[in-house]
């Protein structure tokens, strides 16, 4: 798959073509009050100052502080008005409503609203109640503007960054130049200035600076973008982490800061749904585990799907991340972590919700010899993850270097992000760094996006208890261990409890996928064995039913061949042992082809869209392989019986999810 990190698109060269002159006098403004902006600000050393005349700068930052405080709301059925006014004498912030723009775009100003939240702070307050509807706040300095997303991408203000610290040296106008083109590329897709006019992005008569006008969504992406840049650049200097966490406040009884649900996500729950409303199970995690769940009602009733759908659901000891996705994802639904709530969401809407993260690698680019290799590493993480990836404007995640910081800047969805967070701490382990984690550009976002590790402890509330071991690596522990059986026309459903609760691990069976297959869980087995292991027994009994064993998500899935073989997961080979580093790059390719070779039964394909991949990561000597569990297996297995023959200890593959084993028994 073509992948283009630094050649601009046609689109970019339209947009620089179609710069106005009076873009060029309003930007002139802007510079002229520099000298007066910078004088005032020099001490506070600000990541953008404003400026347009008509805005006080300091009633600006007062009622930016102010969307930061946290708030308490119960509103059902408001009317929108009340809701705004009750802000106001709150928070003491001036907030006006854009009937005309309503009106015109066919929106009641008078919308109900109905929203129960507690310790959330104002901003995202705002957006749990404007989204669903297609409106948006902007800042306009003497108050807070709410008005519909399509006025909102209209209404631009002029501020000028200055980014001394992104720049040095011989670097100037070449990191400069680097920001003008990953800025329009990574933010909101507003910059085609036939559309948006007045938009643009380009020096100041500083070349330390650069002049943005923008709407006030995107300036405040950009201003993340400045901000993270300068926190990496700083930070990697000092040798220090990067990612280091915020301290989250106490907003009265819960603590909601984006981390701590990072946190609640990771920490052990139980759960017993029998054809319980959707809306009643959530209620009952959010009460277990004393966090915020929001449902986007507006999102499910746009793909026909009902908050009343049941569900049905007995998992113990597994993470709340993982029993929500075996929740929701047979409803096409899913959960993300963002405006301090976790959001039950489509599938479709999640995919649609993209992020800019901020990924420090300087110590995954060096490969030793003086040699920087961005390329690598950024194909890599294309080829290896399951996001849908873009060269160009259009709209799909994207990654471009910042060499200035040492950086990756990373535009995708949270789902695929936490990929890349899992990919890149297997890469540091196996190369005996340390974990670095990215940084966030939105406040909204978490600070610290928790990479899916396994050899982290999940943390474990004094209730409900674990009765049941449900880590991975218990799980493949319990595999290896001898069963026996026999069963004499005994329903499946029967025979997979009987084992669950000989062996002491969860087992959840996949009813989507056995239905879509003319399989159900009530049919019949007559299966004897003895001496044997749990996992040949289990996939000897369930071979002839085309069925099969899948260990994810803290549980033992049973689902169909097909299914299993579908999903795909990465984990992280070391070969430094079997492929001398001063091979050359046709025998490494002819090592991978090997591979294959002896896994004909994977699907393998040129993109991750069409099948599994293989990619060599130079810098740590590893392949980076992305392919189903079955195959993972046949690999460990062909890796240890190639480090046999040369007398070499084994060395596993490290996974890059917590809910993958730390240890896959090989297939041998």
């Amino acid at each position: 798959m073509a992948f283009a990190t630094s050649a601009s698109g046609s689109g970019c060269t339209a947009f620089w073509g179609n710069l106005r002159a009076d873009c060029w006098r309003i930007a002139a403004a802007g510079i002229a009050m520099l000298v007066l902006s910078l004088a005032v600000s020099a001490a506070e050393d600000p990541v953008s100052i404003l400026a347009d005349e008509s805005i006080d700068p300091q009633v600006y930052r007062r009622i930016e502080q102010s969307l930061r405080e946290p708030t308490e709301i119960v509103f059902s059925d408001n009317p929108l008005p009340d809701v705004l006014q009750y802000f106001t004498d709150l928070h003491r912030v001036p907030i006006e409503l854009d009937r005309e723009s309503l009106a015109a775009e066919g929106i009641a100003e008078d919308l109900s609203i109905s929203l129960t939240m507690s310790g959330i702070t104002m901003e995202s307050a705002l957006n749990l109640i404007l989204k669903p509807s297609g409106l948006t706040f902007y800042n306009k300095g003497a108050g807070l503007m709410v008005t519909t997303e399509q006025r909102g991408r209209q209404m631009l203000t002029t501020r000028i960054y200055p980014i001394h610290h992104l720049v040095s040296g011989e670097n100037d106008v070449t990191s400069v130049q680097a920001l003008q083109r990953i800025i329009p590329l990574l933010t909101d897709r507003n910059w085609n200035p036939d559309e948006y006019k007045g938009v643009f992005i380009m020096p100041g008569t500083n070349p330390r600076q650069l002049v943005v006008r923008q709407n006030y969504r995107v300036h405040r992406q950009i201003e993340g973008i400045v901000t993270g840049l300068r926190r990496a650049r700083q930070m990697q200097a000092q040798g220090a982490t990067p990612g280091a966490p915020r301290t989250p406040a106490k907003r009265g009884n819960l603590l909601y800061f984006p981390e701590k649900l990072e946190q609640g996500l990771r920490s052990s729950t139980q759960c017993d749904f029998v054809k319980n409303p959707l809306e009643e199970a959530c209620e009952f995690l959010e009460v277990q585990h004393q966090t915020e769940f929001w449902m986007n009602k507006a999102a499910l009733r746009d793909q026909g799907i009902a908050t009343d759908q049941q569900i049905s659901l007995k998992v113990s000891g597994v993470s709340l991340q993982s029993a929500l996705h075996l929740m929701l994802k047979p409803l096409k639904l899913t959960v993300i972590n963002q405006d301090e709530v976790l959001k039950i969401t489509t599938q479709v809407d999640a995919d649609k919700q993209f992020f800019i993260r901020i990924y420090p690698v300087r110590d995954l680019i060096n490969k030793g010899d003086g040699a920087v290799d961005y390329q690598g590493l950024i194909m890599m993480l294309v080829r290896t993850t399951n996001g849908r990836w873009s060269n160009d404007e259009t709209d799909g995640g994207r990654i471009d270097k910042f060499e200035n910081a040492d950086s990756l800047l990373i535009r995708q969805t949270q789902e695929t992000h936490r990929e890349i967070e899992g990919i890149l701490a297997a890469v540091r382990q196996l190369i005996r760094r340390p974990v670095i984690p990215s940084i966030a550009v939105n406040l909204s976002d978490p600070a610290v996006l928790n990479p899916l590790q396994p050899d982290e402890p999940i943390e474990k509330p004094a209730q409900p208890p674990r009765p049941v071991p449900s880590h991975p690596g218990e799980i493949e522990k319990a595999l290896q261990s001898r069963t026996e059986c026999a069963f004499q026309q005994v329903e499946l459903a029967a025979i997979l409890r009987d084992f669950e609760k000989r062996h002491q691990i969860p087992i959840f069976i996949d009813i989507d996928a056995l239905s879509d297959a003319g399989q159900l869980p009530d049919q019949r087995v007559t299966f004897q064995r003895a001496g044997d292991t749990l996992d040949n027994t289990l996939r000897d009994m369930l071979k002839p039913l085309g069925l099969t064993l899948v260990n994810e998500l803290e549980v033992l899935r049973v689902t169909t061949m097909s299914a299993a073989d579908g999903r795909r997961t990465t984990r992280v080979y070391p070969i430094h042992d079997l492929v001398d580093r001063q091979q050359n790059r046709e025998q490494i390719t002819q090592f991978v082809e090997e591979l294959r070779q002896k896994t004909p039964t994977g699907v393998w394909g040129k993109s991750p869209a069409v099948g599994g991949q293989i990619v060599h990561f130079d810098v740590s000597q590893a392949l980076v392989i992305r392919q189903s569990q079955r195959i993972h297996r046949e690999l460990e297995g062909i890796l240890s019986a190639m480090r046999q023959a040369k007398n070499k200890p084994d060395l596993p593959s490290l996974p890059t999810r917590r809910d993958a084993p730390q240890i896959l028994n090989p297939v041998r």
